[in-house]
């Protein structure tokens, strides 16, 4: 081999060298082994709704029974009233039950609170005779009067009950309970009925002012709390 086709062979295999080289920005083994792996990522549990633990079934059909029943017993017990008043009351009524009704005519004829041409049994002002008397010019002097004069009376009575629980901060299911049992106590007998469901007197009529007084005097100490 001579000289000159040495040399050629040579500068052939040095050309063929630089272009198999790689250029410096593009990474070797060495240097990709060198960098760090990636870590991963950390992934928190989030509570969503399928992975939240579930109550019992149980557990629940028993908490929905004891949100639902008092409010239940409440109504009962107003719908029990209420409907004694408007039907069965008919058959209970009598003398002694016609003594509201009376005051109301003797107010009406008279155009003054207090008749005095009329013989009162005891002298009651603010009676139930005035809310007979809103029915009088409506109904005459009936048993519809007299009903109705009761009802509105029922719903004044409960009403100032509920208010004066809901002031004492009671739960309001233990407020439902409370009433409910109150107003099946005073039904549970027919001289009871007679007494808060037949006739307003001065037993029914105390226990409503009663009620009504507590329930102010309990939202004004609510009241000076807050301040």
């Amino acid at each position: 081999m001579t000289i000159s086709k040495y040399l050629q062979k040579n500068a052939a295999e040095q050309d063929t060298a630089s272009n198999t080289t790689l250029s410096p920005n593009e990474p070797t083994e060495s240097n990709s082994s060198s960098l760090p792996e990636p870590k991963p990522s950390v992934v928190t549990a989030e509570q969503t709704p399928e992975n939240k633990p579930q109550k019992p079934l149980g557990k629940l059909l028993w908490e929905s029974f004891c949100i639902i029943l008092p409010p239940v017993l409440l109504l009962t017990a107003v719908g029990v009233v209420a409907y004694y008043i408007l039907c069965p009351s008919k058959g209970e009524f009598h003398a002694d039950c016609t003594d509201t009704l009376y005051w109301a005519k003797a107010t009406y004829d008279s155009g003054k609170l207090i008749n005095p041409d009329f013989s009162y049994a005891c002298l009651l002002p603010f009676g139930g005779s005035l809310l007979m008397l809103l029915f009088l010019p409506l109904f005459g002097f009936s048993m519809t009067t007299n009903m109705m004069g009761m009802l509105v009376f029922f719903f004044l009575f409960t009403t100032s009950l509920c208010w004066m629980l809901r002031q004492m901060h009671w739960d309001s299911r233990w407020n439902c309970i409370t009433a409910a049992a109150f107003l099946m106590l005073l039904s549970a007998s027919k001289k009871l009925r007679e007494i808060f469901w037949g006739h307003t007197i001065y037993y029914s009529l105390g226990i409503l002012f009663l009620f009504f007084g507590l329930a102010l005097l309990f939202r004004l100490q609510n009241l000076s709390a807050i301040r």
